[in-house]
């Protein structure tokens, strides 16, 4: 008799909702997310991506929406570091891509609308002086 596969942990499930773009899945996983202890903000891959980071790589504007209206995960969280960077295979270069916001992954990848979406979703917090 073969053992059923175990779920994901709440982390991976929520960040694979993320990558699907599908926001009925992102509603459903955040619930499991938060009952584990962890917050929509915080949970990240071993590259340090957040959910909004995984769902501007891949351009989809709805599920950037859901999660900066509707969920209010912060649109500057900075990805890992230099250590578990994650690298990128362009078309003229591999980009390693570490300490870097989603706002920075939409220009990358060339999602002009996500990219619009996170600056008018809701103000971002913005520093009153250099030395902040």
């Amino acid at each position: 008799m073969q053992r059923a596969a175990a779920p994901p942990d709440p982390v991976t499930a929520w960040l694979d909702a993320a990558r699907s773009g599908v926001v009925s899945s992102l509603a459903t996983a955040l619930p499991v997310l938060l009952a584990s202890g962890a917050t929509a903000a915080s949970a990240a891959d071993g590259h340090g991506l957040t959910a909004l980071h995984h769902a501007v790589l891949r351009g989809h504007e709805k599920a950037c929406r859901h999660l900066l209206a509707v969920v209010r995960v912060p649109a500057d969280v900075v990805s890992g570091s230099n250590s578990n960077a994650l690298r990128v295979q362009m078309p003229h270069e591999r980009v390693v891509l570490s300490r870097f916001t989603p706002l920075h992954a939409a220009a990358l990848g060339g999602n002009v609308r996500c990219s619009h979406t996170q600056t008018t979703a809701r103000p971002m917090y913005m520093p009153t002086s250099l030395s902040q």
